[in-house]
């Protein structure tokens, strides 16, 4: 069973992952976008659904390698397995790439807003809203 057990007691977040890994019970392939950035409780889903060999496929202005620290000791090896494409969503080509599910979780307020900063330096973004 794909859960958001680790969003008890947060944020909104309590409601929406739980809610949105229901959702993805019976989907065979999934678009993460924001995928490099996802809170730490819907990252626990992603990998999950990695787990029960659905496609997943993230895309992010962040390459995970560069904010792997961010993620659970346990979950750096899984996440940096993930295919992610690292463009920004609103001018990336689409490719031939077909998904079931895209999923936008605490990240469509960002798109559009905010920009990857230099690539050689550890801070995540600059947000210009």
């Amino acid at each position: 069973m794909i859960t958001g057990v680790d969003s008890i007691g947060m944020s909104e977040r309590c409601v929406e992952v739980p809610w949105a890994a229901a959702l993805l019970k019976d989907t065979k392939s999934i678009l993460d976008i924001g995928f490099s950035m996802s809170p730490p409780e819907w990252m626990g889903v992603l990998l999950r659904v990695r787990e029960l060999n659905m496609n997943l496929v993230g895309i992010d202005i962040i390459d995970p390698v560069r904010v792997k620290s961010r993620y659970r000791a346990d979950q750096v090896e899984a996440v940096l397995r993930v295919p992610v494409t690292v463009a920004d969503f609103l001018t990336a080509q689409p490719g031939e790439s077909r998904f079931e599910t895209v999923a936008c979780i605490s990240t469509l307020e960002h798109i559009g807003f905010d920009k990857a900063t230099d690539p050689t330096n550890t801070k995540i973004c600059v947000c210009k809203g």
